[in-house]
């Protein structure tokens, strides 16, 4: 009786292995790669998508959505957010964009290049969701200004600097102003 009973547990064990492997693998790496692009999942993606598959219970009769991953659009409009932030920490801390010294200037550009190409890459589509005016007014005052900002700091232009400011800072009063109609 302990044979079958044993036999019955390898059974049923090899089962969930046999589908975990043949189903879901498969599938949930297909949607790592569909959802965040061949490379992303080359370099990571096939680890986190095949432990996803090891307990794919959770994800079938969970309330989560199975291809619950960022799209890639969230990642890119993330990453500028965090990468423009850790710009600005290092201006703040310098006294000023235009105080920046020499061992923190190129720290600074790395980060505002980052920024300005993950902004570039987030899709109007994307923004549109939010407000439909926000595509155009990211795209002329948080892109643009960064890309002014980042010109006068390589050039040593306090006046494209000031600009560039200028143009955050009327973004900043476009967001305060239509903060209501922003769907969340």
């Amino acid at each position: 009786m302990k044979n079958f009973w044993q036999n019955i547990f390898t059974g049923v064990i090899g089962l969930y292995i046999m589908v975990a492997f043949i189903v879901f693998a498969p599938y949930y790496n297909w949607n790592y790669a569909k959802t965040h692009g061949f490379v992303k999942w080359i370099c990571f993606g096939e680890v986190v998508a095949t432990a996803k598959s090891f307990v794919w219970p959770y994800y079938v009769f969970s309330s989560t959505p199975v291809n619950r991953y960022d799209s890639p659009d969230d990642n890119h409009f993330r990453n500028s957010k965090i990468a423009l932030a850790e710009a600005m920490t290092i201006a703040d801390k310098a006294g000023g964009v235009s105080e920046l010294p020499p061992d923190l200037k190129p720290k600074f550009v790395d980060l505002l290049m980052l920024a300005i190409a993950e902004a570039n890459q987030v899709q109007p589509s994307y923004l549109k969701k939010m407000h439909p005016d926000y595509p155009d007014m990211y795209k002329k005052k948080i892109i643009h200004g960064m890309s002014v900002i980042l010109k006068g700091v390589e050039t040593d232009n306090r006046a494209l600097v000031l600009s560039g400011a200028f143009e955050f800072n009327e973004f900043a009063d476009w967001l305060e102003a239509h903060q209501s109609e922003f769907s969340h």
